[in-house]
């Protein structure tokens, strides 16, 4: 991959929106696209499992958008 096709997709991926991952209860596979699962240990500890404990998979980056805007 030459240096200029790099740099895109590290743009392409710099506005991400990552501060409502906890990563501390994730084992990261792939930054870019982000691609993570639980913890074994975090896992078992419901019998359902919780809707912030799924794993987190993405095909590409994940845009930042405005909530307020999207109806």
């Amino acid at each position: 991959m030459s240096p200029a096709s790099k740099s895109s997709k590290a743009d392409a991926y710099a506005d991400e929106p990552w501060s409502d991952r906890t990563l501390s209860n994730y084992i990261v596979r792939a930054e870019h696209p982000f691609n993570a699962e639980v913890r074994l240990d975090k896992l078992v500890e419901d019998f359902v499992t919780p809707t912030d404990k799924h794993f987190r998979r993405n095909h590409g980056p994940i845009p930042n958008i405005d909530g307020s805007e999207w109806t």
